[in-house]
């Protein structure tokens, strides 16, 4: 199946329309390449929907969203399984673009795999 989109990604989508010059190039092909990614990765798409709505939803660590569509301030940090840096990659900038949600990173004691938060 396709991959859920929220109203959060007709915001993105419309940035990227009023967007002028070489930047908007740049940005559209860095989403449809972000978007094969996650094609290749389906289900860890699925896995981290699943981590992010049980983050957002109303009595999970700490409320729901505010207003504005973000995590409120006092949200909890939450570490996902370790994964390899393309899956590291999917992970923040899904996270960050999609849900607007912010992520930390690190290297794992594992060479080639990280921690995200």
């Amino acid at each position: 199946g396709a991959l859920r989109c929220a109203a959060s990604c007709d915001l993105t989508t419309t940035t990227l329309s009023t967007s002028t010059g070489e930047g908007q190039g740049q940005l559209t092909k860095y989403a449809a390449d972000l978007h094969q990614l996650a094609m290749q990765h389906r289900r860890y798409i699925q896995t981290l929907e699943d981590r992010f709505m049980k983050l957002l939803s109303p009595g999970q660590n700490g409320g729901s969203t505010s207003a504005s569509g973000r995590a409120p301030a006092s949200m909890q940090i939450t570490a996902l399984p370790a994964c390899e840096t393309a899956r590291r990659l999917l992970a923040v900038e899904y996270a960050r673009l999609h849900w607007r949600l912010k992520t930390v990173t690190r290297a794992d004691s594992a060479e080639g795999w990280w921690q995200v938060q």
